[in-house]
Formats: structure tokens, sequence, C-alpha cells
């Protein structure tokens, strides 16, 4: 419905131009911007669809300290034996001031010579931020820090989820390092819950035990029949 529409609108166009076959065309989206802000600049062009016209390339500058980012980009809207051919620019200045963009033009090669067909003048404005009070005449003021944007979530979500995974790998890491490496169980030596006394007359019964079967017996039969006992006594002094 609304490409219909356009197309009703473009022919009322071509109608109410009358005998001019070739209208060229080209405006700002806007004609205020402020510094760094980034517009669009068209160039149209309606024309007999069995025109074949000749189309200025834009490239770098638009005009003084107008600066062209990309494009053309071009569209083309045909209805019946007429043509519309779109051209867009993107554009910015980073210098203020008042700018009257000359005319652009289209070129149709004839016999007799090249006739060029013109757009009028484009103005654009570009504008400063106002930052400081209208009347600075009589004041000084000190220099404006920089304008620091809030945090979005954006910025901060890649951050937490950084945080997030570095808390679960070291989680990780401490769950396998208990699990595969199990801490030194240390020896801890029995004591005796004997008094000191006690331990000392029980050594020194053994003892007696152990004269009396040497000055009992000779050396060939404690040898045969005591030596076991001898040598069990002697091992509970040692270990004592």
């Amino acid at each position: 419905m609304k490409r219909c529409l356009f197309y009703i609108l473009l022919l009322l166009s071509f109608t109410s131009a009358g005998g001019q076959d070739v209208n060229v065309s080209a405006a700002f989206d806007s004609s205020r911007i402020y510094i760094g802000d980034q517009i669009n600049f068209t160039i149209t062009v309606d024309q007999p669809s069995d025109l074949n016209l000749k189309f200025i390339q834009l490239k770098d500058t638009l005009f003084s300290k107008i600066e062209i980012l990309s494009g053309p980009s071009i569209d083309t809207l045909s209805a019946g034996n007429r043509l519309r051919i779109i051209n867009k620019y993107r554009v910015t200045s980073f210098d203020s001031g008042f700018y009257q963009v000359p005319p652009v033009y289209a070129e149709l090669a004839a016999e007799n010579g090249v006739k060029r067909f013109y757009s009028d003048y484009s103005l654009l404005e570009v504008m400063r931020v106002k930052i400081t009070p209208p009347d600075t005449a009589a004041a000084i003021f000190d220099i404006i820090e920089p304008y620091r944007a809030p945090l979005t979530i954006g910025e901060i979500l890649p951050w937490v989820l950084l945080a997030v995974l570095a808390a679960a790998i070291v989680w990780a890491i401490i769950r396998l390092f208990r699990r595969f490496v199990k801490p030194r169980q240390e020896t801890v030596p029995v004591k005796n819950p004997d008094p000191a006394h006690v331990i000392a007359f029980r050594d020194l019964e053994k003892l007696r035990e152990l004269w009396r079967i040497v000055t009992s017996e000779s050396f060939g039969n404690i040898a045969r029949r005591g030596a076991c006992r001898v040598a069990y006594l002697l091992s509970e002094l040692v270990i004592a």
C-alpha cells in the first residue's frame, strides 16, 4: 500500500514538473547538527528511463570541512517511463560553522556536447555543544573534566561472568586436590599410663629374675633351657 502511494506521488511530481525532463535535487537529513554527529546527504535524480545520465562520484570530502564517511548507497525506483535514482552519502563534520554546499549535477552526453543538470545549494549548520553559561564575559571558569558515561549491563556482565568462571575453576581444583591428595597421618607414640616409679620397680624385678637364673644354673644349662627366657627378659628391658 505504501509503495503504491509512493508511485502515485511520484507520477504527480512528474506531472507537476511540466516540460522539465530531468530534475536533480540534493539535501541533508537535517539543516543543523552538533559537532561529530552523522547525517545523510541525499542526491535524487528524476529522469526519463531512456536517458543515460552520468553521476558525479563524491570522495573523502563533500565540501570544505564536511567529511564523507561512507557511500554512495544507490537505490532505483521506476514508474512507467520515468526513473528515480537516489544516492546517499553518510557525512559528518568536526568544525562548527555555516556551510553552503555547491550544487551537484548529472551529465548527459549528446552529439552537440555535454549537458548538465544542477541541483540547488544545500545548507548545513554545525553547532558546538553549549557547556558554559550564556554570560561569560566577566567570569573565568575552570577546565571542565571529561564526561564519564555511566556503566551499562553489557559492560559489567562480561566481568561478572569471568569472576564466576574463575571461582568455579578454583573450587574444582580444591575439590580434586582434597580427593586425590590425602594428608599424612602422623604416628603418635603411645604413652605408658603407669607412673615412673612403678615402671622402674617393674624393670628392677625383671633384672633380679634374670640374675637369679644366671646364678642358679650353669652356662650350659642356660643355653639349653633358659635361653628363650633370658632373651625374652632382655628384649623387654630394651623396649622399656
